[in-house]
């Protein structure tokens, strides 16, 4: 389950890489000389987390 949640947010993170929202090579993406993007994909991943328990938890059927 969170093997797909973080592949999800890797994709997400290269396509605004790709689109030119994020400026970084992807080389230096990763690096801990920029923390920004280490903390901004583990945000997003926590995002997708938190939608995914939700849905499950209030799902009416």
């Amino acid at each position: 389950f969170l093997h797909f949640v973080n592949n999800a947010s890797a994709i997400i993170v290269f396509n605004l890489h790709y689109n030119g929202y994020i400026k970084t090579s992807m080389e230096d993406f990763g690096a801990l000389d920029n923390p920004v993007y280490v903390i901004g994909s583990l945000l997003i991943t926590l995002w997708m987390i938190s939608i995914i328990y939700n849905k499950e938890r209030f799902s009416f059927k």
